[in-house]
């Protein structure tokens, strides 16, 4: 059975998250922001400068602590980039795959025996909320929550509405497709804070 499962036209323009439709699944693709890279990145190219021109020292015991700190930025950089996930909706088998770009944070996940798929009816809730770096940094996530409970980002998005009207439509799918339809989601939006989800 074909679902209409078209996504809406103000989503389609949406640069970021990737999101595609094919064989009745949707695929989205979280990739990081290029304002999430440039601080570290700057200061890592900062502190490579200056080793490569000699004023810092990877050997004195006087500069061991900026070394450390430039590792620290570096581990930071790429952690963050990649602990992203990327999801599949099958709505054909209705189920809901998530898994992370960071293999550190699979293997996470793995330890403490949390689902990578996530059937319809296993749906608490889908939110959206905000996580404010800066006036000028704001993210918007899409957050699934299972019965269980478990959140997870399914999609993060640069501009309020986008992640309002994703959260909408994935909700009335949901909840369309679902066998259980009224206990599985509901439409919550929160104006501020960081919500407590896994990465």
């Amino acid at each position: 059975m074909n679902y209409n499962i078209d996504l809406p036209e103000e989503l389609k323009t949406a640069s970021m998250p990737k999101m595609k439709i094919a064989e009745q699944k949707l695929i989205i693709l979280n990739r990081p922001y290029l304002m999430d890279w440039l601080f570290p990145a700057f200061i890592i190219l900062i502190f490579s400068i200056m080793i490569i021109n000699g004023k810092l020292s990877l050997i004195n015991d006087d500069d061991s602590d900026y070394v450390t700190l430039i590792l620290i930025l570096f581990i930071f950089l790429i952690v963050r980039s990649f602990s992203l996930n990327r999801v599949r909706i099958d709505f054909e088998k209705k189920l809901i795959s998530i898994k992370n770009y960071n293999p550190l944070v699979n293997l996470w996940r793995k330890l403490f025996q949390m689902p990578f798929a996530i059937g319809f009816k296993e749906v608490n809730k889908i939110f959206t909320d905000n996580n404010s770096f800066s006036r000028q940094l704001i993210r918007f996530y899409v957050i699934l929550e299972t019965d269980a409970p478990y959140q997870f980002r399914i999609a993060i998005f640069a501009e309020k509405n986008q992640s309002i009207i994703f959260t909408d439509y994935l909700t009335k799918l949901i909840k369309h497709h679902s066998i259980h339809a009224d206990a599985v989601s509901d439409l919550r939006v929160k104006p501020e804070g960081r919500p407590t989800v896994m990465p």
